[in-house]
């Protein structure tokens, strides 16, 4: 009867963290755990063995029964999406960054270039099965929101179109947003119309709900309206 399995930090286990490494994908957790515990004495409960596997990239599939490491450069499909294996071991323990999206992965090796953080790689024909360079198009995340919302596209030149549409749009947006005096009482105010009406909104909140409105909007020139 093996003995109970206890924790084990990595970090303060230098030795048996060397031999996870290397043995680790070697069949299945039950048989992992039973070698550790030949070699120092306590086993590994199947948890541990994961939690060591997934935070060092050791992802498994199971094939006729037993545990395969998935090579780089191996694909799988999730929610619709390819997704490609790019390192053999993610950055961040247990995290699973060395997989990405294959548009990712394609936009990336033909241009040469990290895809900026809060960006995304969108199929200008819709296809999320035609990894044509030519077909993947680097966005901004907050602008692929408003793509789908303003408008339509179908290849790439209609995508850049419908890209720069939105950049324009949501500039507007955040113009007529901005902080401005109010023509009553003069002091700073953030407009709380939405879109693109909060360009025409010259009079503070505290000066509406008081019922003071102006008869003008060059600044100097307003009368103010009620008591």
């Amino acid at each position: 009867m093996l003995p109970e399995t206890v924790p084990v930090r990595w970090s303060k286990e230098p030795e048996k963290e060397a031999w996870m490494l290397a043995h680790a994908s070697d069949g299945s957790r039950a048989d992992v755990g039973a070698a550790f515990a030949e070699r120092f004495g306590h086993p590994l409960s199947p948890t541990q063995v994961s939690l060591f596997r997934a935070g060092h990239g050791m992802q498994t599939r199971r094939a006729n029964g037993h545990g395969v490491t998935v090579p780089v450069g191996a694909e799988r499909v999730r929610k619709g999406y390819v997704w490609v294996k790019v390192a053999e071991r993610p950055r961040v323990p247990l995290s699973k960054d060395n997989w990405l999206p294959k548009q990712v992965d394609v936009w990336q090796r033909t241009r040469g270039l990290e895809l900026p953080r809060g960006w995304v790689v969108i199929f200008c024909d819709h296809d999320s099965r035609n990894f044509d360079p030519a077909n993947l198009k680097a966005v901004p995340r907050s602008l692929f929101g408003p793509m789908n919302q303003l408008c339509s596209w179908h290849d790439r030149r209609s995508c850049e179109a419908a890209l720069a549409f939105a950049a324009l749009r949501c500039g507007m947006a955040a113009a007529c947003a901005r902080p401005r005096r109010c023509v009553v009482c003069g002091r700073e105010f953030v407009p709380d119309v939405k879109g693109m009406a909060a360009a025409h909104q010259v009079t503070c909140r505290s000066c509406l709900d008081a019922g003071r409105t102006s008869y003008g909007r060059r600044r100097g020139q307003g009368r103010a309206g009620g008591t």
